[in-house]
């Protein structure tokens, strides 16, 4: 054990906690959920995350980090008439093909054959959608929001990765300042909450589907990869097949999916952590034990974070999106043959399109699929 150690999983759990906990929030506003759902909510993907990355990280002794999916909170965040009953219903179909995923070699060819420029533009359209909607209220609190958006313009010059953060703390600030924030609260326990979910099958599909998807393409894939160009090659069936049993598990208190870390993976699995490669496997359990305290915390920093103003938890979660949002736009239009198929995926998932009680992400699936399949009809027949 080093001081690097302790270090670079406190700094993984900083930039992930600061650049998306606020799109947390936003997602379980738009579920309508009490603050006590929200605080289960949040204290279940702590929890999930303590779970996962211990256990992979000691079993495959390696740096198997695990993170909330950004993508799926994004798609909640952007999503319209669920409440969170019907969410966990969705949750649990999210969960159930994660797992299916780790045991059916066949669904796993089939994931891995889906373009990914279709899910790179599902994943787009999700993004474009939040990021638009939050300008209202950006616009509404100048004062507020201009200078957050500022710094961060600035400071993404030099490290995207801390950017965000700086611009959620220098909002707290603000808000203090100009008297928009409430008084900080005390200590608050966290409890769970159980939600029932309201099984209503079209709808939990029509949810549970594109969540399976964005995970897979915006976090699962990428945190593959982030961990091979490391150079570890994990049995991917473990990791998914965990990640799916505590994502169906932790759904029943309001939490989305459990899944590999992307961005914050490379501070765990680098030099920086550990100059031996074989004992950076201690930044997962590290990094477990401090989101306990968050899991632990929940309560208090539910509530604080409630005091604080609307625009300063959209213009965080919008400007912390922006950078996965260019990387799926470039995602989205990297293959010429696929460009006109991924485009219209993309313009239908942020339509807000509602039909048959399917939202706008199913139908766009729909849609793209069926046009790379009658390209691919095409080219066979000619």
């Amino acid at each position: 054990m080093r001081p690097s150690i302790v270090l670079s999983a406190l700094m993984a759990v900083i930039v992930g906690f600061g650049s998306s906990f606020a799109l947390i929030l936003a997602a379980a506003d738009a579920l309508d959920a009490t603050q006590a759902q929200t605080v289960s909510l949040l204290a279940g993907l702590g929890l999930g995350i303590t779970i996962n990355a211990t256990i992979l990280s000691w079993a495959f002794r390696m740096p198997i980090t695990t993170a909330w999916s950004t993508p799926a909170a994004s798609l909640l965040a952007a999503s319209v008439g669920l409440g969170i009953e019907q969410a966990v219903a969705g949750f649990l179909v999210c969960g159930v093909l994660l797992a299916l995923t780790a045991l059916v070699s066949p669904l796993r060819r089939l994931v891995a054959a889906l373009p990914m420029p279709l899910a790179n533009a599902l994943l787009a359209g999700v993004l474009f959608k939040f990021i638009g909607n939050a300008f209202p209220e950006i616009q509404a609190q100048p004062l507020l929001t201009l200078p957050m958006i500022g710094l961060f313009f600035i400071l993404r010059l030099l490290s995207p990765l801390w950017a965000g953060l700086a611009a959620l703390l220098l909002g707290l600030v603000l808000s203090s300042m100009l008297e928009l924030s409430g008084n900080v609260p005390g200590w608050v326990v966290t409890r769970f909450i159980l939600i029932q979910p309201d099984f209503d099958w079209q709808t939990a599909l029509a949810l549970g589907l594109p969540l399976y998807l964005v995970t897979m393409a915006g976090q699962n894939l990428p945190g593959i990869a982030a961990l091979r160009a490391a150079g570890y090659t994990p049995d991917i069936r473990p990791i998914l097949g965990l990640t799916g049993v505590t994502s169906i598990g932790f759904a029943f208190i309001g939490s989305p999916a459990q899944n590999l870390a992307a961005i914050t993976a490379t501070l765990c699995t680098g030099p920086d952590a550990h100059p031996d490669k074989a004992k950076r496997w201690m930044t997962g359990p590290i990094l477990g034990l401090l989101y306990l305290g968050v899991a632990l915390s929940s309560g208090w920093l539910v509530a604080y974070f409630t005091t604080l103003p609307t625009a300063l938890i959209l213009t965080t979660a919008a400007v912390g999106l922006s950078g996965p949002l260019l990387t799926a736009l470039k995602g989205t239009f990297s293959q010429g043959p696929l460009a006109f198929p991924s485009l219209i995926t993309f313009l239908v998932t942020q339509s807000g399109l509602h039909f048959w009680g399917l939202g706008s992400e199913f139908w766009a699936l729909a849609v793209g699929l069926t046009l790379w399949g009658l390209q691919k009809m095409k080219s066979h027949l000619s």
